[in-house]
């Protein structure tokens, strides 16, 4: 109870805002959908910084939260210094945890480059470039991931395929139409895997 009488709520800890801010990754598949129909359609050219701005905002959630994981573990460890099960968990945390930082920086690299894309639209064979590049990055980022974002994308090897075509792609509505869905795979195993 605060000084009114009145039931307070605690603060949330880092790890649990830094959770939060994980789950605004529907968010950002949801803004992902809205750029992917903006390049198919060649609409009005929308403003896909804030999209850049999210994505990158739940990168350093997911640098944030795995200080908090840390420093977790390291208290429990503080407490009883003669279990040996706290370092091999410190271990293997953040060989998991590499991977998700990982994918995360990739997922900022594409978001950039759509920004970048829509504000300089006459630059098309760089634009084509830029986004087949991305995506490339994003799907060599994967590890562990990669066979989760095959199984979302429903058809095994695709991912490699598509790839493929988003690297070749003549025009940026090509382009985008080939990393979309791996994009969006990306974007449904993340949140499965943060909702875990």
């Amino acid at each position: 109870f605060d000084q009114t009488g009145q039931a307070s709520t605690p603060p949330q800890s880092k790890r649990q805002q830094a959770m939060n801010r994980l789950r605004t990754v529907g968010l950002v598949q949801a803004a992902l959908l809205l750029a992917v129909g903006w390049a198919l359609t060649g609409c009005h050219t929308p403003d896909l910084k804030p999209l850049a701005d999210s994505t990158a905002a739940l990168h350093e959630a997911v640098k944030e939260g795995e200080k908090a994981l840390v420093r977790e573990i390291e208290t429990l460890r503080a407490l009883d210094p003669t279990n040996t099960a706290y370092p091999e968990a410190l271990d293997t945390f953040h060989q998991d945890w590499t991977h998700r930082v990982a994918v995360m920086e990739a997922m900022v690299e594409y978001t950039e480059t759509l920004a970048a894309v829509a504000d300089a639209p006459r630059q098309r064979a760089a634009n084509v470039q830029a986004i087949g590049q991305a995506v490339a990055q994003v799907a060599s980022k994967l590890g562990p991931y990669g066979d989760a974002v095959n199984s979302a994308l429903g058809i095994a090897g695709k991912l490699d395929d598509l790839v493929a075509q988003a690297l070749a792609a003549r025009t940026l509505k090509q382009a985008v139409e080939k990393a979309n869905p791996i994009v969006i795979g990306v974007s449904r195993v993340l949140a499965k895997d943060f909702a875990d």
